[in-house]
């Protein structure tokens, strides 16, 4: 990133800003947000509805294995967890719920489908009318 971007803090996102060289101010310039995802095989809808909300780089547990992911820890550059509880067990579900609780990290909890993911991200982060969102 160049000197002439500042990134500041805003809840769970790092919102860019860009310096006008015009006026010697800076504009918005977008969201940049790790998220992490946990379970369900196939998730293609979900990352495009994510990268909508915000999401620059989304990796993806499948949790197929509960070995695998319960011997993982959440990466250290990750914004936001969101669970895809129908396809997680108990003892998945509280490691990973555990874990971003202890590191401050805003989880999101939704079936599958993608008008839930939708709904419960617009929840958890108090997004408005202006990202397409409905309280």
């Amino acid at each position: 990133m160049s000197e002439n971007h500042i990134v500041c803090k805003l809840r769970a996102h790092k919102v860019l800003f860009r310096l006008n060289e015009y006026n010697n101010d800076y504009q918005y310039k977008g969201v940049e947000m790790q998220v992490l995802v946990v379970g369900a095989d196939e998730i293609r809808p979900i990352i495009t509805v994510l990268e909508e909300l915000g999401a620059r780089s989304i990796t993806h547990w499948d949790a197929r294995n509960e070995n695998r992911v319960n011997r993982k820890s959440i990466p250290c550059d990750t914004s936001c967890v969101v669970m895809l509880t129908s396809f997680l067990n108990h003892n998945t579900m509280k490691k990973i719920k555990t874990e971003a609780k202890k590191r401050g990290i805003p989880l999101v909890c939704a079936k599958r489908s993608v008008g839930c993911v939708y709904s419960e991200y617009c929840k958890v982060f108090g997004l408005s009318e202006e990202f397409g969102c409905k309280k």
